[in-house]
């Protein structure tokens, strides 16, 4: 072997590092057809210099990012994608919906409570009136309204528009985080509205369309069942506390979404019943994550004689344990689903980004 054609292994070799990324059933039958192509192009852009491209030459940012985009294409693929590739991709669309639905419901309430008020929120007194010369004064408060009209263009296709929207939703969030770094309640939500945003991606141009009758629905019983709040009055001022804040009704949603999809479920689950298992379950993650956030910040905050303090915390392991028991569930039967869809193995024939294993 000449030192140019060890040389050129080592070009190779950095070129199969990044197909990694690749479906490994992918690989199989494209891995060396891509390699090649990879390589030839490398060397025909300046033959000159052969002998310094093989040794020094390294994949291009603008390949890595290619072979990034066809990773993301064949692992979560459209409507011709093999069944476990194409639940994990429904299960991401609606992990962004269910978010985008419990972020736009919460902004409702807000909106209700800053504007109307509410049978146990009175409007709030403005003790000094708002600069409308300090534009950030205006924003900060309103910003997280945008989650709603954001839930309704990712419900009617407009999914890139929506993303703009809750990016800048989150932009007061983000202010909090930097200004109280040490306060775990305000990173988790930082990490949910992010990860809810991140998932809006997973629709594209060659995904189904959303049914939007089902999430028009969930949105006209979320607002309703938003009235009842003033029930919650009933319970001891610690418990009331901790369940009609953000993460406690995320706890609800859970408590009541994930059994009804459990019971509904068909046995064995199709492909419909486990992506939205899994999203379910993905919501549960984030409610107990964001729950016990809040738990430690309040843990810290209160002061051990303050009344409240063990009420509000019991309330809280309370709430983690009741939706880590319909939680986890879910995500057991959802993840034993996807293992049973059948991968498919590539063939000549199919080697399209639809054509994923």
């Amino acid at each position: 072997m000449t030192n140019q054609d060890a040389d050129s292994g080592l070009l190779e070799a950095r070129y199969r590092r990044l197909l990694r990324v690749l479906p490994p059933a992918y690989r199989a039958v494209r891995e060396q057809e891509m390699v090649d192509t990879f390589v030839e192009s490398r060397y025909s852009e300046q033959p000159e210099l052969a002998d310094v491209t093989a040794t020094y030459g390294r994949p291009s940012l603008a390949e890595k990012v290619s072979v990034l985009s066809l990773a993301l294409r064949l692992r979560w693929g459209g409507v011709d994608a093999p069944a476990r590739y194409r639940v994990r991709a429904e299960a991401t669309r609606n992990v962004a919906l269910l978010g985008l639905l419990m972020l736009a419901l919460w902004a409702a309430l807000m909106l209700q409570a800053r504007w109307g008020g509410t049978p146990w929120w009175p409007k709030p007194e403005v003790a000094e009136p708002i600069n409308s010369g300090n534009l950030w004064q205006v924003i900060a408060p309103n910003a997280p309204v945008l989650w709603i009209p954001a839930f309704v263009f990712v419900v009617f296709g407009r999914a890139r528009i929506a993303q703009l929207l809750g990016a800048i939703a989150m932009v007061p969030l983000l202010a909090g985080s930097l200004e109280f770094v040490g306060l775990l309640g305000y990173w988790v939500p930082l990490l949910v509205q992010v990860t809810v945003i991140a998932a809006i991606g997973a629709f594209r141009r060659d995904t189904p369309q959303v049914v939007r009758r089902p999430w028009l629905i969930a949105w006209t019983a979320g607002i309703v069942a938003l009235q009842a709040l003033p029930l919650a009055r009933h319970f001891p001022v610690g418990v009331t506390a901790a369940l009609i804040d953000e993460p406690g009704l995320w706890c609800v949603a859970v408590v009541v979404a994930a059994p009804a999809l459990l019971l509904s479920r068909r046995r064995p689950c199709d492909e419909a019943d486990v992506g939205r298992l899994l999203a379910i379950a993905s919501l549960a993650a984030a409610a107990l994550l964001w729950r016990a956030a809040t738990a430690a910040d309040l843990a810290v905050v209160l002061s051990v004689e303050d009344p409240l303090r063990d009420t509000v915390l019991v309330t809280c392991v309370v709430q983690m344990l009741v939706v880590a028991a319909v939680g986890i569930p879910a995500a057991v039967v959802g993840i034993r689903g996807l293992h049973r869809l059948p991968i498919v193995s590539y063939s000549a024939g199919r080697l399209g980004p639809g054509a994923t294993g």
